[in-house]
């Protein structure tokens, strides 16, 4: 009886606990392409507000609190995601640019350096809200861009949807990094 008990309880217990779902950050884009650009630009690692830290998608309630799903999760860490991603987005946009991330791996700066600072990240319940902070500045850093950058989007409420919104906003702050640095080059 006690053994028959004990299967029954595993089992409900392994049943309560859904399998967590793991998305990735995806911010590929199909749109111009720089390719008269031959600089090299180097990317400082993203700082991002330890809420963020980890792999937990963070969403706001009307309290202001950060809830955190334990079913639906970032498939790697935040700010390893964003760096990565940051990255190749700038690769793809600039197919003839050196592009490193810090620590650089040469004992010389890049001709351009982005310094980015994520300083929200995170759903409200309705909105996607992104804010971000990113300067741009030559080796010599005689020449910078400071950009606040913000943008809000709606969603519906299913963890897919705030993924693939999230993942928008980000393509689009992307997008603005990498038209900055085109006009500062030109």
């Amino acid at each position: 009886m006690q053994k028959t008990l004990f299967y029954i309880l595993i089992i409900i217990t392994l049943t309560a606990c859904g399998t967590p779902k793991y998305y990735l950050l995806d911010t590929k884009q199909n749109n111009i392409k720089f390719n008269n650009f031959n600089s090299s630009i180097g990317i400082y690692n993203i700082k991002i507000p330890s809420y963020l830290q980890g792999n937990n998608i963070a969403i706001k309630d009307k309290e202001n609190m950060i809830l955190y799903s334990k079913e639906h999760l970032w498939a790697e860490k935040l700010d390893i995601a964003l760096q990565r991603n940051l990255m190749n987005y700038l690769q793809d946009r600039f197919k003839n640019a050196n592009i490193s991330s810090y620590p650089y791996d040469t004992p010389k700066l890049p001709d351009i350096n982005i310094k980015l600072e994520i300083v929200e990240f995170m759903s409200d319940g309705k909105y996607i809200n992104l804010e971000a902070n990113y300067k741009i500045y030559n080796k010599n850093s005689d020449k910078m861009i400071i950009k606040k950058y913000t943008q809000k989007i709606s969603h519906n409420d299913k963890y897919l949807n705030i993924v693939k919104q999230m993942n928008f906003v980000l393509k689009k702050l992307f997008n603005d990094i990498s038209r900055s640095i085109y006009a500062k080059a030109n």
